[in-house]
């Protein structure tokens, strides 16, 4: 889909109107056959987030000048488990910029977001990866392209388990772990293919500009964002303070 197997299961469909359960085939009830009921009985959802929006609009302004900076403020709803931090139904403050390439661009648009946590009273950390690193380094390890998407998420949560459930390779796995526990220089020494070799080299640009605009910054090596949405770096805000109730992160994006 568009967002990628994982967060497509986040969209809040919506039922079809009128008698929607005629469109349904009778083996799929009988069979409990989830996702192809719903496929039947639902084509609307609710918006997920104000990024899929901005490039229909990209891609219909043929003569809009690049570059192209924007903000957004909206409602967008997703049917994920409810707990401190994550709702369904939320407010969320967008900002994006579509034609430049460099890694500069990323900065600013990060040091946006922790001014505006300043300004708000929340004294953020920014957690910081680029998603070549982990395409790479899984490759360097010995897994295939095809495997990448179903290993990330258990990557980014350290589950073995969930690993050996998806019939993956545990081995390989130990490998990519004990490399993403590297600092960065070390990672670079050990670094063999050149997907892997960028994306530590835009890594490494973005920790130089963020230490020259003063943004608390960590890295950490092994957080994951969709491999099927995100090409450079990515990153998450969280909340610093260690009284705070919300644990997870209050902010996202990426390249």
């Amino acid at each position: 889909g568009i967002y990628g197997d994982e967060r497509d299961k986040l969209i809040l469909k919506i039922l079809n109107s009128g008698e929607f359960l005629d469109k349904v085939n009778d083996q799929h009830l009988t069979d409990k056959n989830t996702n192809n009921v719903v496929k039947s009985i639902s084509e609307k959802a609710l918006r997920y987030d104000l990024t899929v929006p901005l490039c229909r609009y990209i891609a219909s302004q043929k003569q809009l000048k690049l570059p192209f900076k924007r903000y957004a403020i909206g409602k967008v709803f997703r049917d994920g488990p409810i707990k401190s931090g994550r709702m369904r139904e939320f407010m969320q403050c967008d900002a994006d910029v579509v034609g430049i390439s460099e890694v500069p661009a990323e900065a600013e648009t990060l040091k946006m977001f922790y001014d505006t946590y300043k300004e708000i009273g929340i004294n953020a950390v920014l957690e910081i990866n680029n998603n070549k690193i982990l395409r790479g380094v899984l490759l360097q390890v010995g897994f295939k392209e095809k495997d990448l998407q179903k290993l990330i998420l258990s990557i980014d949560k350290g589950v073995l388990n969930e690993i050996k459930s998806k019939k993956l390779d545990t081995q390989k796995t130990k490998e990519a772990l004990k490399l993403f526990t590297l600092e960065i220089n070390e990672l670079n020494k050990k670094a063999k293919n050149d997907i892997l070799k960028e994306g530590i080299k835009e890594l490494s640009i973005l920790v130089y500009l963020l230490e020259t605009m003063k943004v608390k910054y960590r890295i950490n090596l092994s957080m994951s964002r969709g491999l099927a949405i995100y090409t450079g770096n990515i990153w998450e805000a969280y909340d610093s303070n260690p009284k705070t109730k919300v644990k997870s992160s209050i902010g996202s994006g990426g390249r």
